[in-house]
């Protein structure tokens, strides 16, 4: 059976996901735990290094500054990037499985994807609560537009790994693999045709039984081909 693409399209997608996904949620994780003080920390070495910030990027870092504040965002935050962080390692085996046609690699996948979808979730209500009304005139309707977009964005990723990664010839491929690897040799027309496969080690014929009697011997039959021959005429 020939390898389908999507394995190595999946494969090398999952490894570029998981490398990304884990150093956003490391850094996300990080702060999370020292605080506010980094940023400040970091904003003042800029500064100092003679780097100067944009107004933009001056607003930027107070807010996040503003939202660390926040014990319960802290906590929110860091719980769900710890998490994240551990299934972006769950992803990257994924990867390396999926592109050395490791079965397993399904299930990781199915895995992460599984935890990916709540996780966006939590974070687009970690922003609605805590972020969006820290933004000076920020409108109701475009932070509810922005949350919305958002968890569609972060829902794309698995949703597409779901529905376009486990199909009926990924699977039969890879379980060939598996089955190639272990010494089987699959055999598929048996398989379809419904027919049971024929046994590499016939049972050996069992011996009669010494309670049942035996056989009698065939009789040889009677020599009367004479009858018919109508030129044998016994009376002559």
């Amino acid at each position: 059976m020939q390898r389908p693409t999507r394995i190595i399209v999946f494969g090398v997608f999952c490894l570029i996901v998981g490398v990304i996904w884990g150093l956003i949620n490391t850094m996300e994780a990080g702060v999370s735990v020292l605080g506010p003080g980094v940023l400040e920390q970091g904003r003042d070495m800029m500064q100092q290094m003679g780097q100067e910030l944009s107004p933009s990027q001056q607003q930027d870092i107070d807010l996040q500054i503003k939202v660390l504040s926040k014990p319960a965002y802290r906590v929110g935050q860091g719980i769900e990037s710890v998490g994240s962080m551990a299934m972006a390692l769950v992803l990257i085996i994924a990867g390396v499985g999926m592109l050395r046609d490791r079965a397993w690699s399904l299930k990781l996948a199915k895995w992460w994807a599984f935890y990916a979808i709540p996780s966006a979730a939590v974070t687009v209500v970690l922003s609605m609560r805590y972020v969006y009304p820290e933004l000076p005139d920020a409108p109701v309707g475009g932070a509810l537009l922005s949350s919305a977009f958002m968890l569609v964005l972060l829902w794309a990723v698995p949703v597409l790994l779901l529905r376009q990664l486990p199909t009926t010839h990924v699977k039969a491929y890879l379980a060939q693999r598996d089955q190639q690897r272990a010494g089987v040799s699959p055999m598929p027309a048996a398989a379809n045709m419904g027919v049971a496969p024929v046994s590499a080690n016939p049972p050996a014929p069992q011996a009669p039984s010494q309670d049942e009697p035996p056989a009698p011997p065939p009789t040889r039959p009677a020599d009367n081909t004479w009858r018919d021959d109508p030129w044998n005429d016994p009376g002559q």
